[in-house]
C-alpha cells in the first residue's frame, strides 16, 4: 500500500486504541521526519512499560516500508536500544512478532519482512 494510506491506518488504529499512543508525558508525537521522507511513529506498550519508535517511507506508488526502530524502556526518554544493534537476534524476533501481533495483524496490514538485519 502507499504511503499515505499505510500513515492513515496507523491515525484510525490509534483513534480506536488509544491505549497505544505514546503518553502525553513523553510529549511524543506521530509527524514527518526533519528530512521529510519518513513518516515517524510512536506506540506504547502499557503491560512492558515500553515505548516503539517506527518510521514509515515510501519505496514507490503501492509498497512502503514499515520499519521498528527502537524501543524506549519506561516513560523517561533517553532509554532507546535500537533493534538489531542492541538487541540480539532472538530478541529481535521476539520484538518484531510481538509488533506484528499488536499493531500490524489488527490493522489487518499485509508485510513481509525484507530481512532480520
Amino acid at each position: 500500500m502507499s504511503d499515505s494510506s499505510l500513515i492513515k491506518k496507523v491515525e484510525i488504529f490509534k483513534q480506536k486504541n488509544p491505549t497505544f499512543n505514546a503518553p502525553s508525558v513523553t510529549e511524543l508525537t506521530d509527524n514527518n521526519s526533519v528530512t521529510g521522507n519518513r513518516y515517524i511513529c510512536y506506540f506504547y506498550y502499557k503491560e512492558e512499560n515500553q515505548i516503539i519508535l517506527t518510521w514509515i517511507k515510501a519505496i514507490d506508488e503501492k509498497q512502503t516500508q514499515f520499519a521498528i526502530v527502537s524501543i524506549n524502556d519506561g516513560l523517561e526518554l533517553g532509554k532507546w536500544k535500537e533493534l538489531n544493534k542492541d538487541y540480539d537476534y532472538f530478541e529481535t524476533i521476539k520484538e518484531r512478532e510481538k509488533f506484528e501481533k499488536r499493531i500490524l495483524q489488527p490493522m489487518q496490514i499485509s508485510f513481509k519482512r525484507k530481512s532480520f538485519f
